[in-house]
């Protein structure tokens, strides 16, 4: 009996010699993986921080880059705009300088304006004074050697009205394309202003055969003779315009007196003064209208 026993005392060490361990060396290799597996993430990681960390500063300097480009422009910009400020600067003193030459030339220019036309009304005052005791003949042919001082006392006496050659101040035919018109100045306002009146009292009481060259004498075809004041240039002008206004806007009367223009529009109205081409626009305007 008592061997057994020390057969199974013995067979303790066997079994701790013979005992299976590969569960142990399992756990071990296990360990030394997860070691190596850690190793290699960390590495991982590191390299990707790394790359992370070389791409954001390659963004970094780029981002520094176009922020030193921004910061150039920005200066360049502020140059710019401070030349532009300066020119505008520049601009606006030179256009308030030639503002004022301006506003002093319109004042100027409308100084002369008025001078101007004080000048040219004394000098049509002086004309008209000039021409006040001229009379116009016109439509009487040149008949060569004519002695015109008789032409004009014939025609006085045709009219009616005594003449002495004294009354003829100058009287001279124009060198006109067709040469029939003669200018008698005489002595007097009166003396040119009787011719004209009788000529006119002649035509009313003969509508039908009007003043014309039989009267006078001519031999030929029988012309009508017109006889009016000798009016300065801005005067006949405006008695032209006056004369288109009679005929195309309803003016009945349209006549000359001392130089001066006159229209009526009917028998009953009051004669109107023409002073100006504004004015006969003016008047043509309102006849539109009415």
């Amino acid at each position: 009996m008592g061997t057994p026993i020390d057969n199974k005392s013995m067979s303790n060490p066997d079994l701790s010699d013979n005992a299976d361990t590969s569960n142990v060396n399992v756990r071990k290799r296990k360990n030394r993986l997860d070691f190596d597996d850690m190793t290699s993430l960390q590495s991982d990681i590191r390299e990707m921080l790394n790359n992370f960390k070389a791409d954001r500063d390659a963004q970094n300097t780029k981002l520094y880059a176009a922020i030193d480009d921004l910061k150039a422009q920005n200066k360049e910009i502020i140059k710019t705009n401070s030349k532009i400020e300066k020119i505008l600067e520049d601009t606006t003193l030179l256009y308030n300088k030639l503002n004022d030459k301006y506003e002093k030339m319109s004042t100027e220019h409308d100084n002369a304006m008025i001078k101007i036309n004080s000048l040219e009304e004394q000098v049509e005052a002086l004309q008209r004074a000039q021409s006040a005791a001229m009379v116009e003949i016109r439509n009487i042919p040149d008949t060569g050697n004519e002695d015109l001082s008789n032409l004009i006392a014939v025609m006085h006496g045709s009219l009616g009205l005594s003449f002495s050659p004294n009354n003829l101040k100058h009287v001279r035919r124009l060198k006109t394309a067709h040469k029939k018109q003669i200018i008698a100045e005489f002595q007097t306002v009166q003396q040119g202003t009787a011719l004209l009146q009788a000529v006119k009292e002649y035509n009313k009481l003969h509508p039908d055969n009007k003043f014309n060259t039989l009267n006078l004498n001519i031999e030929g075809e029988k012309q009508l003779v017109y006889v009016s004041e000798s009016l300065t240039p801005r005067a006949r002008k405006l008695h032209y315009f006056a004369r288109d206004l009679r005929k195309n806007h309803n003016y009945k009367h349209c006549w000359t007196r001392q130089g001066n223009v006159f229209v009526k529009q009917t028998d009953t109205s009051q004669p109107i003064l023409i002073k100006s081409e504004q004015q006969i626009e003016a008047l043509k305007a309102a006849s539109v209208c009415q």
